[in-house]
This record gives structure tokens, C-alpha cells and sequence, in this order.
């Protein structure tokens, strides 16, 4: 054979060597990598009786935690025995197809019991009164573990949600509540819900155990075991030790595992939309940069950016969620121009014939503490955080409202945000960064809310007075502050600043406001409304209202279209802004909505017509009118730092103004 062949032979068998090393470690790692999980969640139960809130809302919480992290993830909602043997044997057939280094994750919502030390979760076909009803119809949980052992991947989660209060015990007493403690099982973490023995918490929209955990396990830079003691610090917490997590480890190996990367600074990639919210309301140039590290190539690119740009120019102190930017405005001028930059179209709707349906009208406004995002609720029974540059839709939910929410308000220190319905009588706060209720609460007539910084409560002003809400590991409490509202029989708004209050509606058909101060019983002053006679009032009076910044005055609409600025030390009116105007049948245009610039130098008024009018606070001079379209405003608001605005009409359509300072 010559040289020149056999170096070429050679070369070949190398080249052959060399793609079959590539290929086997392409199959590696095409194993090396797989997380499946299964979740299995049963809340409609064949008996009567024995259904659960929770357990579908707790599947869909995990299953898109499980996602961010990287899980392919398999749901079984109500499953019957069978359903549920063969998804036991179908996880653990992935898991044997995946390769021993793949990781494995088993989620249970339901009920769940033990009998002779055994646990036994209950298929929504059950109806079982006796042990022996038992034990021949409830798949054992040590059948899963007979998969798990079976299939030998060398790590997998066993999250038992499940050990809630269970009717079984009412008709046997050889049936314990709570679940046992499982023999550890080689490479396998069993977390429960609770103590072994004890009954866990069911909680308002999701389980508290469910929610501490698909928040936390997201977060990169913490080892599986640290999180599980931190979910067991935070669930103790928040349930005030009623209930106690608890968890068995069967791990092995020196290195650490952890469901969103060890590595501190990773985030997973699905985690975009929720990172960008979270970083847009920090107020945190350290977060922003943060974000901006980890995705390049983000379509919020831009408003990050901005934000960046906004944050740089100004000292480390004015940095925080709740910075003073309105320094910044230019006093209040006539004719200033006010330049519209952004708008859209609520997604899914038509604008053309939205007057006749109203089914896209958004109805309130609410912009994020830093001014990076608006809220909004619309009549189609959804919330949408648009950004504040292009006006895109960052994310959206149902409102559990079957037509809009009536007010909103967005906490000032958080991403929570509450909204209410006099229809519903019902208020109900949402996370929103990922998009979930956190409680509701029902009060009747349910109406204006604000949260209030200093007790860091939510404040609703209702049919019975004004009520203050907590967060509680049971969902929403409310304690009633006022009972008569001072006289007040229909409340149609409140303002609040700082610690004062304003409450204001009608009383025997008469326009009545008063200013009270939380914390006392006793109204602190009642504002001096003209007569009827002068101005024509109708019955339902006021309509909107809101406090100025520096607490001195408060602007007051009406339903027959009049704008009143009112002094607070003494209740008369200092300006009035608007004078009602009716049409040829006598009707009268209402006030929608007023709001007050952060800086107090600029009102806000809207009214039932295409336009919004910017008045001069100090001397009530009307300085720009803006032009909307067609249809009337029905909601509008400063931003926090008083340079733009974000205005809603009836057509579905959200109308973003910026002030032109040259």
C-alpha cells in the first residue's frame, strides 16, 4: 500500500472515530438535560361534597413555575384511579427514555390520607366511607416510587400538596388526615405540604404551600434543599405556624442541584416576560442592568433602555420605586403642547363598532410606581399592562369580572395590583408579574380603592363605609374603619394622601364630600358645595375626585359636568373649573375622570366628549386641550412624574401623550 493510502485511510478511520464520538456525546446530552414532571391535580370528586377549590388553579400555578425552569411538563386534571396508575406508569417510561441523568418531578393536588402507614391519593372517582373502600379504590403513593425505582434516573421530586382536610374523616376513624412519612427512597426528595400527621391549608385562589413554591423555585442561585427550607420559612410564616412544610431527602452527590441554575445571575430564557416586569417596577438600575445582561435580544429592549437612560441622570438616592421625577416638568404654560406618541387598539377588539357593544372599552387606568407600565381594565373582563414608549401589551389575564373592573389600583411597593366592581361586589388583587389572583374578598357596592403607604393596607370605600384589606395566608381579610362614611349615604369616590382622606358622594340628593384622617372616627371637614340653585344639580352628584400632592386642595367632579378646586382648611371652592353645559334635552355632560399632576402644578379633567383638558391648578386657566378621536374619554392619568399621560376611550383604544418642553 503506498504512503499517500494509508495516510488516507487512516484520515478516514479518524474522520469515522471522530463522528462517532460527536453523535454519542450529541445523544448525551440530548439526555443529560431532560426535566419531565407530571402533575396530577383532582377538585371535582364523584361524591358529593368532597370537591376542592384549589387543586386545578395549584396545577396551573406549578405547571407554568415547572416551564420557566425548564420542565416538560404532563397534566392530569380530576383523574380516576385508572387515569392515575396509568400516568404513574407513563412518567416513569419517559423518565427510562430520557437516560439515567434525567431529572424527575411529581406534583399532587388533592386529597390524600393515610391508613397502617400507608398513603393513599384519592382519584376523583372514589367513594370511599370505609378503610376497606380504601384501600381498593385510592392508588397507593408507594406505586409511583415502584416506577421512579424501576427506571433508575438518578434524581427526582416527590411534592405531596395534599394533605388537606378530607370528608373521609368524618365516616371512619381508622382513616388518619394527613399523610405518613415514606421510607427514604434512593435519589429522591419527598416534600409535603405539611408536618406528617397535620392537615394543610386549602387557601383562597391557591394552596399557601403552592404559592410560596412556584414563586421561589424560579429564582436561579439556590440549591433544591435551601429552597425547600426557605418555602418552609415562608409558608410558617404567612399561615402563622398552623402549618408546617416538611421534607425527606434521599439526594446523593457532592454537587449541588438547582431548578433554575446554580449560578446566581441565570434566569431561565421562558422567564422573560415576568423578569422584564419585575425589573421595570424595581426602580433599580442595578436590576435593569441586570436584565439587560440576560436577555440581549429582548423585544422590551428599548423601554429597558429608557429606563437606564432615566435612572443614570439622576443621584443613586432618587432611584427607588417611589423616586420624585416631577421636578423635572416645566411649569405649567398656555397653549403647551402636548405631543401623542404612542396608540393602540385593545387586541381582539373593533374599534369601529365598539360604541354600539362597549365590549373593549377600558374603563380604568393605573400607571406602575415608576411610571415604566399602565394598567388597565377593560369591559372585555380583562387586565393589560402595556409599556409606557411603544404601548404594547406586555401581558394579560382575566379579571374574574364578567365585564370591567370599576377601580384599580396599583400598589405603590409592589407588583400587586387590586381592582373592584360595584356590579360584583367583589375586589380582588392580582400579582402581577405572574398574572395570578392572590385573594378576593367580598364587599357589598365594592368601589373606589387606595392603598395607603403607611399601613400598607388596601383601603375600599363600599355600601356599609370604608374598609381596610389585608394579604393573609387564607387570602383577603377586611376590617370595616368607617361605618357611616360621616353622613355620607352613597359613596362614589375616595382620594387618599398620605394619611388624609376624602371621601365623597351624596346625601339626600345633595352633593356631599368630607376630609377625614385615618386612624380617627371623626370627619376633620366638610367641603361647601354651591346650592342646587346655582348650579342645576342632579341626584348622584359627584363622580370623581382626587387629593393635590401638597394636601392643601382637592379637585371635585360632578355628574352634571361642573370641576370644582376646593380649599382644604377652610372647604370652600377656590376655583371652578368647568361649568356644566347641557344639551337640547337638558342632559348634562359627567365628569369621567380628574386627576392631579404629581408636581400639583396641572388638572386634569375629562368629560363625555372626544377631549382632555389640562387646567392651570394655581389659577384654574385652561391651558391645552388635547383631541382624542371620536369617541369620548372615559379614563385618563398622569404618569409619576407628571410628562405624560395615558388616556382610554370607549372605542377600546389607549392614547399615549407626552409634554413637548420646546
Amino acid at each position: 500500500m503506498s504512503p499517500l493510502l494509508s495516510q488516507m485511510r487512516v484520515l478516514s478511520v479518524f474522520k469515522h472515530t471522530v463522528s462517532l464520538i460527536f453523535f454519542a456525546l450529541l445523544a448525551f446530552n440530548a439526555h443529560a438535560d431532560q426535566k419531565i414532571a407530571l402533575i396530577v391535580a383532582n377538585s371535582d370528586y364523584s361524591t358529593p361534597g368532597w370537591d376542592l377549590e384549589n387543586p386545578k388553579n395549584d396545577a396551573a400555578l406549578m405547571r407554568g413555575a415547572l416551564e420557566e425552569v425548564g420542565f416538560e411538563v404532563h397534566t392530569v386534571l380530576d383523574a380516576t384511579r385508572n387515569d392515575m396508575e396509568r400516568a404513574f406508569q407513563s412518567h416513569g417510561e419517559r423518565l427510562k427514555a430520557a437516560g439515567p441523568s434525567a431529572t424527575g418531578f411529581f406534583y399532587f393536588a388533592g386529597h390524600g390520607v393515610q391508613s397502617e402507614g400507608l398513603n393513599y391519593l384519592i382519584p376523583s372517582d372514589a367513594e370511599a366511607y370505609t378503610e376497606a373502600d380504601v384501600w381498593a379504590q385510592a392508588p397507593r403513593l408507594e406505586n409511583l416510587f415502584r416506577h421512579l425505582n424501576r427506571d433508575g434516573n438518578e434524581r427526582n421530586f416527590v411534592v405531596l400538596d395534599a394533605c388537606r382536610n378530607n370528608p373521609l374523616l368524618s365516616s371512619t376513624r381508622d382513616i388518619s388526615g394527613g399523610l405518613a412519612t415514606v421510607k427514604e427512597a434512593h435519589g429522591t426528595l419527598i416534600a409535603y405540604a405539611t408536618s406528617p400527621g397535620a392537615v394543610a391549608e386549602d387557601g383562597a385562589q391557591n394552596s399557601p404551600y403552592s404559592t410560596v413554591l412556584a414563586e421561589l423555585m424560579t429564582e436561579p442561585g439556590q440549591s433544591v434543599e435551601t429552597l425547600f427550607r426557605r418555602v418552609r420559612t415562608r409558608v410558617e410564616r404567612i399561615t402563622d405556624n398552623r402549618q408546617r412544610p416538611w421534607t425527606e431527602s434521599g439526594l446523593s452527590g457532592d454537587a449541588d442541584y438547582c431548578f433554575a441554575g446554580c449560578d446566581p445571575r441565570q434566569a431561565p430564557a421562558s422567564d422573560e416576560a415576568s423578569a422584564v416586569l419585575k425589573a421595570l417596577n424595581s426602580g433599580s438600575l442595578t436590576e435593569l442592568q441586570a436584565f439587560m445582561s440576560l436577555f440581549p435580544n429582548s423585544r422590551s429592549r428599548g423601554l429597558v433602555e429608557r429606563e437606564i437612560s432615566l435612572l443614570s441622570e439622576r443621584a443613586p438616592s432618587e432611584t427607588s420605586s417611589r423616586r420624585d421625577l416631577s421636578s423635572s416638568v416645566p411649569a405649567p404654560q398656555s397653549n403647551e403642547r402636548w405631543e401623542q406618541y404612542a396608540g393602540l387598539v385593545v387586541p381582539g377588539c373593533d374599534a369601529s363598532d365598539a360604541e354600539e357593544q362597549g365590549v373593549c372599552q377600558i374603563n380604568r387606568l393605573e400607571w406602575s410606581p415608576n411610571g415604566a407600565m399602565i394598567a388597565a381594565a377593560s369591559s372585555d373582563g380583562y387586565v393589560r399592562v402595556f409599556d409606557n414608549v411603544t404601548g404594547q401589551e406586555i401581558s394579560s389575564w382575566p379579571s374574574g369580572y364578567d365585564i370591567s373592573a370599576t377601580a384599580i389600583a396599583w400598589n405603590p411597593e409592589s407588583n400587586k395590583i387590586a381592582l373592584s366592581s360595584i356590579w360584583d361586589d367583589h375586589v380582588r388583587i392580582f400579582d402581577a408579574k405572574r398574572a395570578y389572583e392572590v385573594g378576593s374578598v367580598k364587599l357589598q357596592g365594592a368601589g373606589p380603592l387606595s392603598w395607603d403607604l403607611k399601613s400598607r393596607q388596601l383601603l375600599v370605600a363600599h355600601r356599609d363605609g370604608i374598609s381596610a384589606i389585608e394579604i393573609g395566608a387564607d387570602g383577603l381579610s377586611a376590617t370595616q374603619l368607617i361605618s357611616s362614611v360621616h353622613g355620607i349615604e352613597d359613596v362614589r369616590d375616595i382620594a387618599i394622601e398620605k394619611d388624609l382622606v376624602l371621601i365623597a358622594g351624596e346625601t339626600n340628593q345633595a352633593p356631599r364630600a368630607s376630609l377625614m384622617q385615618i386612624g380617627q372616627t371623626d370627619g376633620v371637614l366638610e367641603l361647601l358645595f354651591p346650592p342646587a340653585s346655582k348650579t342645576g344639580f342632579a341626584s348622584r352628584h359627584v363622580s370623581s375626585i382626587d387629593i393635590a400632592p401638597n394636601r392643601k386642595q382637592a379637585v371635585i367632579g360632578t355628574f352634571n359636568g361642573w370641576a370644582y378646586i376646593f380649599d382644604l382648611s377652610t372647604g370652600e371652592i377656590i376655583e371652578t373649573l368647568i361649568q356644566g353645559e347641557t344639551d337640547a334635552n337638558n342632559t348634562a355632560s359627567p365628569i369621567t375622570a380628574l386627576d392631579w399632576s404629581p408636581d400639583g402644578q396641572r388638572v386634569l379633567v375629562t368629560d363625555e366628549d372626544p377631549r382632555v383638558r389640562l387646567y392651570n391648578a394655581q389659577t384654574g386657566e385652561l391651558m391645552s386641550t388635547l383631541e382624542t378621536n371620536r369617541f369620548n374619554a372615559d379614563a385618563a392619568a398622569f404618569n409619576p412624574t407628571g410628562d405624560r399621560l395615558a388616556v382610554a376611550s370607549i372605542d377600546g383604544t389607549l392614547r399615549l401623550w407626552r409634554l413637548m418642553t420646546r
